[in-house]
């Protein structure tokens, strides 16, 4: 056991320190525990003392005695202790370093997610004003429902091939539902000679009207006649690439 009493004031530094040591010896006889030396600076006389204790001189009375041949040689021998005697006390340690932890506060995450709600504000009102401004819009978003319905007929169509009449049923679809976004019209005011007069009012060309007429008919009469799975791509080809060059004009 290691024991401090010290105490600094004015008049310099005070106290003791005591170290207790358990010992267990494992033969009797007498053992001689040598002197200790101290040594000290005296400010006083500023040169340095030592002082020695004297030997002590332990008397073990009980255990086994030493053969001759123990007298002469040192033999070491393990020590053979039970759950009471001390423990042997470990001369390597093994430290491991303590990783230092940066504090939250004060920290590049801390201000922004200050900020963040700061920053969320404007977010919010722009992306508000958005769609307050695409809700007011009436006619884009009957543009915008009627295209979604083409891409879904149009997909739908190609799901389709080669089950003629489905297939040419929805490619129809997706072309009259383009063409009532964009030429505001109503389904009862959808016929062939309706769209070829609105067409050309938007200053469509020729080439364009014919190749919408012509797909029209031949859907028809592909519904009656036969037809191959090839013929079906061709036609979704074709109507692809008709919305596409109508797109120019009615945008």
């Amino acid at each position: 056991e290691h024991n401090e009493n010290i105490k600094l004031n004015l008049s310099g530094l005070r106290g003791k320190i005591t170290d207790r040591y358990a010992i267990v010896p494992q033969f009797r006889g007498k053992f001689k525990i040598p002197e200790v030396s101290f040594s000290y600076f005296n400010p006083k006389e500023g040169k340095y003392h030592t002082i020695t204790s004297d030997a002590i001189i332990i008397n073990v009375p009980q255990g086994n005695l030493p053969s001759e041949a123990d007298n002469n040689t040192v033999v070491k021998r393990n020590v053979v202790g039970g759950e009471n005697d001390i423990r042997f006390i470990k001369t390597k340690a093994r430290f491991v370093p303590k990783t230092e932890k940066k504090d939250f506060y004060g920290s590049k995450l801390y201000y922004l997610l200050l900020l963040l709600p700061l920053l969320s504000i404007p977010i919010g009102m722009y992306i508000g004003k958005k769609k307050q401004d695409r809700d007011s819009d009436v006619v884009g978003n009957r543009r915008r429902k009627a295209d979604k319905l083409a891409r879904k007929y149009l997909s739908e169509a190609k799901k389709r091939m080669g089950d003629k009449e489905a297939f040419y049923e929805s490619l129809e679809r997706a072309i009259h539902n383009y063409l009532k976004a964009r030429l505001h019209v109503e389904t009862a005011d959808i016929s062939m000679d309706r769209i070829e007069e609105m067409l050309k009012a938007k200053k469509v060309d020729d080439e364009t009207v014919e190749s919408f007429k012509k797909l029209m008919d031949d859907s028809n009469f592909a519904r009656y006649a036969p037809s191959t799975k090839g013929q079906m791509n061709d036609d979704y080809n074709r109507a692809k690439k008709l919305i596409s060059r109508l797109d120019k004009y009615l945008s």
